[in-house]
Formats: structure tokens, sequence, C-alpha cells
């Protein structure tokens, strides 16, 4: 099993959604922590349960934002959003490889849709100061 563990390499340069990113990060890997140390179904059933709420809000933001800027690249950006929530549910019963999935997920998706959506946010964001 991966460990999930957030660095700067995984920045997108935006506060909030790197904050959200690293707790993103921090409870998949209490969810590894607590599947490794032979944790019951329980306690990983409700770090799981830590993990997919935090997942779905950090994504829901990122779509609120995304609309709100007109973001050319939405429908792309939330259709990899829904198919990690669907991957994420199938996997609520398999720690180990629902940790492995998150990582790998994690680190292709903020390098690449994350850095564009977030480049794009900020653009947007000086297009309406400059306009102002």
């Amino acid at each position: 099993m991966r460990q999930l563990h957030w660095t700067t390499e995984h920045a997108v340069f935006e506060g909030e959604f790197d904050a959200e990113h690293r707790e993103l990060f921090r409870l998949g890997e209490e969810v590894r922590l607590a599947h490794e140390a032979g944790a019951d179904a329980q306690a990983i059933g409700e770090a799981v349960r830590r993990l997919a709420a935090a997942a779905e809000a950090h994504f829901a933001h990122e779509e609120r934002m995304m609309r709100s800027a007109r973001y050319s690249g939405y429908a792309w950006h939330k259709h990899l959003h829904d198919g990690a929530r669907e991957r994420l549910q199938s996997l609520a019963a398999e720690p180990d490889e629902l940790v492995t999935y998150l990582a790998r997920w994690l680190r292709e998706h903020t390098a690449v849709a994350d850095r564009m959506m977030a480049s794009s946010l900020r653009n947007a964001g000086r297009a309406r100061a400059a306009a102002s």
C-alpha cells in the first residue's frame, strides 16, 4: 500500500485548494495507518467515511469555483471528479486498494487538471480586478 504524503510537488498554488489537498492526503494516510495497524472494520470504515466526505466537499468546492469563473475545462474536470467519486465509493471496503488508487489519482490530478484549473481561476481573478 502506497504511503500518502503531501509535498509542494502537489501544490496548485491556490491556498484553499492546497489546504484541502493536504487534508485529503492526511485522511488517506489515516486510512492506510488504521488498516496497517489492524484496526477493526468499524474504525477503518469511519476513516474511509471521513476521507470520502472531505473528497466530496473538495470536489464540490472546486466545481463551484470553476462554474463561477466560467472555466472552459469545467466539464472535463468534473468528469475526472465523477470518476474518482465512483472509484472511491467502489473501493470503500478495500482500504489498501483505495489508498493505492487515491495516491496515484491525487498525484496525477493535482499535477495536471488542478494546476490548469487554478491557473485559469487566477487569470480570471486578475481580469476581474483589472476591469474594476
